[in-house]
């Protein structure tokens, strides 16, 4: 029989303040990725550089999201 988790007041809100910042997060995110985006067409960039760049900018966003909602380890049924 597993355990039925209810939901705090101050963890909801936590909850939304997170889901606010990963929203502000993901447009400030789409901004840069455009202007990588623009700089592709130049042929001026050098491109492998520019993949290189936009996957740490993709990882770095990635980690800032995970670390807003403080991700824990998975809970297994032997725990």
């Amino acid at each position: 029989m597993s355990k039925r988790v209810t939901k705090t007041k101050p963890c909801k809100d936590r909850e939304k303040l997170g889901i606010l910042r990963v929203k502000d997060h993901r447009k400030i995110e789409e901004r840069i990725l455009r202007l990588l985006d623009r700089y592709e067409s130049s042929p001026e960039t050098d491109k492998r550089w520019l993949d290189i760049g936009r996957s740490c900018i993709e990882q770095g966003f990635m980690a800032i999201n995970r670390a807003v909602f403080e991700q824990k380890r998975a809970e297994l049924p032997e725990d």
